[in-house]
């Protein structure tokens, strides 16, 4: 995959999950997130990182942040 797609892949990520917390989907970014299942790092980090400002409204958001810090270390995932 090339840059400028994983570029674009994250930027359509970033907009659903804006306008997903905007109308207060939280049922499914919780499911979203509970049944997330990729091998793109940068896709994981980047729904962890657009969801970080609700992470207390979307409890599947724990277990996705420690199964990708056993993956990347907690380096990788300050912050998150």
């Amino acid at each position: 995959m090339t840059t400028e797609h994983k570029d674009k892949k994250l930027d359509e990520l970033y907009l659903f999950v804006d306008n997903a917390m905007k109308r207060g989907r939280w049922k499914l970014l919780n499911r979203i997130i509970k049944n997330w299942h990729t091998t793109d790092d940068d896709q994981t980090l980047g729904i962890l990182t657009a969801t970080l400002p609700a992470k207390s409204k979307l409890p599947s958001r724990k277990a996705l942040l420690t199964k990708t810090k056993e993956r990347l270390g907690e380096a990788v995932c300050r912050g998150l």
